[in-house]
């Protein structure tokens, strides 16, 4: 029963006592005045006072101890006032009989008050352990979702740890890294990548969380803000609350059309202690990050940095089985794949692709003259001279002993000439010294095209070949087509 129910029924309980006090005292009055004409009355009377004892005991029960002593001292008046009109002995009982219900009431009103404070402290206690108890139970359900939340993230952690251990690609790393990072994390609006790059900053992959990104959001900045060259150059994890607040950064405003951050968390690549490139999460709204989204955006981070080394361990490993040791230039078998590549797309595409063959004149007698170590250094002069002169979009080999070669893509033979010749004369011109003799060195060229001198990669290099004896048996030291 509800505590509003339980006043209701009080109220009537109390209302109630207080009716049946009038009305059977008003049936005394009434029957007393009538004794002394009908004496048959008594036993009446007598009942009618009797009938106070159960009205004192709810009395006590309704009004509390005061009630009930005045409901006791009421009807005992009262009686006397009746063995005084009735001429009667007899109603005397009855006041005695109230001061016996009266001490019976009040024992038990006692005792029902001392039970009803125990049970009610009972409760209160009961009420605190429940309260204490639901706290516990709230407290364990949030660090339960708060671990199941943790592990789930670590189990998304372990998979980008394998899936970066089987990437050897820094594009495909650095994808994986922005979209994991912004789905682990599971906060903002954009993940960025910067790499450094020849001493700068240089932004190598963007995420966007979502696909409906407006263009304030795109990234226009591709060296980086104050953000980035405050952890560039502190090397140290940086969380920003909100950038409009904050005094390290309150002059930065973004450029013109830049996207608005407000919030961001970002962690630097480090390798060695040095900082290899820095990976930030950000937000258009404050308050976004915790210091927890650090510390996984860190681990994140970590995982990149040694994921990249291995890439370029990779790489630098491939590149040295396809480079040539001294002279820095692609082998003789890399030479031979990438011919049949080029050739098949350009019979594909029908445009020329010429290749140019060259052999250093003489160079016995510079081995003879002042020894192997000085033969290695004209080579190493003629390859770098070679790389001066050609495009990055050209393949140079060094095909065997003192014998190059150059491929030219998109070239018809005419400007495959004018490279050739380029090449010669610069070598004529270029002094290299040996043993502190100043000499200098010429070469042979051949030329062949595809597809007007041949058709396959083997007629190619044997047109090419043939000019370059041509060359040779011509006195050296010119171009022969």
């Amino acid at each position: 029963m509800s505590e509003i129910q339980e006043k209701k029924s009080g109220s009537r309980a109390a209302i109630f006592t207080i009716v049946a006090f009038l009305l059977l005292t008003y049936a005394l009055l009434f029957t007393s005045l009538q004794l002394g004409y009908k004496a048959s009355l008594l036993p009446l009377v007598l009942t009618l006072h009797l009938l106070y004892n159960p009205l004192i005991v709810l009395a006590f029960l309704s009004f509390g101890l005061g009630g009930g002593v005045v409901a006791i001292l009421f009807p005992a008046l009262f009686g006397q006032l009746i063995s005084v009109i009735a001429s009667s002995s007899l109603y005397r009982l009855p006041p005695t009989s109230f001061f016996i219900t009266g001490i019976i009431a009040y024992v038990f009103l006692k005792r029902e008050r001392d039970f009803q404070q125990k049970n009610e402290i009972e409760m209160e206690e009961l009420e605190a352990e429940y309260n204490v108890l639901k706290e516990e139970r709230i407290k364990n359900e949030a660090e339960r979702g708060g671990w199941r939340k943790r592990m789930l993230k670590y189990s998304i952690l372990r998979e980008i740890t394998e899936s970066l251990s089987f990437s050897l690609s820094l594009d495909e790393i650095s994808n994986l890294v922005t979209d994991s990072a912004l789905y682990i994390i599971g906060k903002g609006e954009t993940a960025l990548l910067f790499l450094i790059e020849n001493g700068k900053l240089s932004l190598r992959a963007t995420s966007h969380l979502g696909s409906d990104f407006e263009p304030q959001k795109r990234v226009k900045s591709k060296v980086g803000d104050a953000f980035d060259k405050w952890v560039l150059k502190r090397r140290q994890n940086l969380i920003v609350i909100d950038g409009e607040k904050d005094f390290r950064f309150r002059t930065f405003s973004g450029g013109k059309g830049e996207r608005k951050v407000r919030s961001l968390i970002s962690s630097p690549l480090l390798r060695g202690g040095e900082v290899g490139g820095i990976l930030r999460l950000d937000s258009s709204l404050p308050g976004e990050y915790a210091a927890d989204d650090l510390r996984l955006l860190d681990i994140v981070a970590s995982l990149t940095s040694l994921a990249m080394e291995n890439a370029e361990l990779y790489q630098r490993t491939k590149e040295l089985a396809i480079r040539d040791n001294l002279t820095g230039l692609y082998v003789h078998k890399h030479f031979r794949d990438r011919l049949e590549e080029e050739l098949k797309r350009a019979l594909a595409q029908n445009y020329p692709l010429s290749l140019v063959m060259l052999d250093l004149d003489h160079f016995k007698n510079y081995n003879d003259k002042f020894g192997h170590i000085a033969g290695d250094i004209v080579l190493r002069h003629l390859a770098k001279i070679l790389m001066e002169e050609t495009t990055p979009g050209n393949l140079i080999a060094r095909y065997g002993g003192e014998e190059f070669c150059i491929l030219l893509p998109r070239t018809d033979k005419e400007e495959a000439y004018c490279l050739a010749e380029r090449i010669r004369k610069r070598l004529s011109k270029h002094t290299i010294t040996l043993r502190r003799v100043k000499t200098r060195i010429t070469v042979s060229l051949g030329i062949a095209t595809l597809p007007q001198d041949a058709r396959t990669s083997t007629d190619l290099i044997k047109k090419a070949d043939e000019a370059l004896y041509r060359a040779k048996d011509g006195g050296k030291d010119c171009v022969c087509t």
